[in-house]
């Protein structure tokens, strides 16, 4: 069973909705281990938006 943030994630990515996207794989990277090219691709979406973000850190385990 997926998570509600990995739900939320595939309704914006079929939405085409970038910033819901960012928002999801931000959620993620912070709750599970995600790889660095998905942080960037967050960081890359609200950059393209003209929202600035610091590099999402994994969490520590």
């Amino acid at each position: 069973m997926r998570s509600s943030t990995e739900q939320a994630l595939a309704r914006a990515t079929a939405a085409d909705d970038r910033y819901e996207r960012g928002r999801a794989l931000l959620t993620l990277s912070r709750t599970s281990p995600v790889s660095a090219a998905e942080r960037a691709e967050a960081v890359d979406l609200f950059a393209g938006m003209g929202i600035p973000l610091t590099t999402v850190l994994p969490k520590p385990q």
